[in-house]
């Protein structure tokens, strides 16, 4: 049952994060999420315990420099509580209109109907 609850939820944040819907996306975290990965303070990373305002804060930040283009997902991975969604986004900079694109992995695990813990990982995809 842990497993459909953490695709559910992975779903569910990869199209809100599509929709550019950020809000919507920490909604579906718990107050206090394990988070590894970039924050706005960290944007190389970091691991630790963050809030769902510091997560929206990050993906805001995120969307004041760039615009979501297209987000295509490549691969599912589920086991007992934990989602692993490997895709790629598409971006074009607000900046100059420059398009990027990176590909993703982020792990969501589920718990009590909310995400409790992410990894993302994302490195800007080759040509």
């Amino acid at each position: 049952m842990q497993t459909a609850t953490a695709t559910v939820l992975a779903q569910q944040a990869l199209l809100r994060f599509g929709a550019g819907d950020f809000a919507g996306v920490a909604h579906l975290l718990a107050p206090r999420v394990e988070w590894r990965g970039p924050t706005p303070s960290r944007p190389d990373g970091t691991c630790g315990t963050c809030t769902r305002r510091q997560i929206e804060s990050f993906l805001s930040a995120f969307d004041s420099a760039m615009t979501v283009a297209g987000l295509s997902v490549g691969r599912w991975v589920c086991e007992d509580d934990t989602v692993v969604v490997l895709g790629r986004v598409r971006c074009q900079s607000r900046a100059d209109g420059a398009e990027s694109a990176f590909d993703f992995a982020v792990s969501l695990t589920a718990g009590a109907d909310l995400v409790d813990s992410c990894w993302l990982l994302a490195h800007r995809a080759g040509p």
